[in-house]
């Protein structure tokens, strides 16, 4: 009996070490996916990420213009099974960013949205055309608080958890700093591009930045004021690549493996893309370009990244 007992706490011994390690080996090998959804059109620019995190929740990043939702994202989403987001952010209130708000949430549930409205004098400034609309942006703001749950993005927050982390690491609006003074000093060459919420994503020692449109003013601020918090592998392009842009001395202090530009073939080829182009080809980096490649597909784990073209 002894002998047996002896065996029996063998085994228990060897079977929890077992689920031990299994259940280590199972969280080293989660991988992050990051679709870059391509809904820029032929001539234009705009931005959709969607984040299908290891926990099996669905985050989108913005969603580009409304007149892309129908030809672009939706038939994107629906191939790919997303019934719900736990949550959609905002990086800042130009349509090409939250156009197509309504009607996703027309057409799936949307937990959580985390969407800031703008600063009004900043946004009378550039009132014209798709640009900066007050009324617009607080009334999608209104329209899907009555089924989302709603957060005003802050400097700091955590936005979600799960396997991933992803964080405002800057947001103008929300900032409490003496330093930033000089940005709301700054009259006309602050700007709601320069109110982009910059988010960071970190899943298993990778870092990815999401930018938003920030331009000069912002990006001369952050390369300042922000040193390792800046550094990532990957790096959504502030402002779709195109200037206005953050200075070279920006990229260098993100120092990323590879850049991701939401746009057309167009502007960033002219140039307007010439300054990030240049700064690639001195860092020997690849820039994808949706315009050129479509929706690319990014497979993220402790090792690093992969990157594939979604499937048409």
């Amino acid at each position: 009996m002894k002998v047996f007992s002896l065996n029996r706490k063998f085994v228990l011994l060897l079977l929890a070490g077992f689920l031990l390690i299994s259940g280590c080996d199972s969280e080293q090998n989660q991988v992050l996916r990051w679709h870059a959804i391509h809904v820029s059109g032929e001539h234009s620019s705009g931005d959709a990420h969607l984040l299908e995190m290891p926990s099996g929740d669905f985050v989108l990043i913005d969603t580009g213009y409304e007149d892309f939702f129908e030809p672009a994202l939706w038939p994107y989403l629906k191939k790919l099974g997303v019934k719900e987001l736990a949550l959609v952010v905002v990086t800042h209130a130009h349509k090409n960013h939250y156009g197509g708000l309504i009607k996703l949430a027309q057409n799936l549930r949307i937990h959580r949205i985390a969407f800031s409205a703008p600063d009004g004098a900043t946004c009378a400034r550039e009132s014209k055309g798709d640009r900066c609309n007050l009324e617009h942006a607080e009334s999608v703001i209104d329209t899907l608080s009555k089924n989302s749950e709603h957060a005003v993005v802050r400097q700091g927050d955590v936005l979600y958890q799960g396997g991933a982390e992803l964080r405002v690491l800057h947001q103008a609006q929300s900032m409490d700093d003496p330093r930033y003074r000089q940005l709301k000093e700054a009259g006309e060459k602050f700007t709601i591009n320069d109110s982009s919420a910059v988010l960071m994503l970190e899943f298993q020692g990778q870092k990815i930045l999401f930018p938003g449109d920030i331009s000069v003013t912002t990006g001369q601020f952050l390369t300042h004021t922000m040193h390792e918090e800046l550094k990532a592998d990957l790096l959504a392009a502030p402002h779709h690549g195109v200037t206005p842009l953050p200075g070279r001395a920006f990229f260098e202090k993100v120092a990323p493996k590879a850049i991701i530009a939401s746009i057309s073939p167009p502007p960033f080829n002219s140039a307007r893309g010439q300054p990030l182009r240049d700064y690639a080809k001195d860092a020997n980096i690849p820039i994808y370009v949706t315009g050129e490649l479509g929706s690319l597909i990014f497979s993220i784990d402790k090792q690093g990244y992969s990157m594939e073209r979604a499937s048409e």
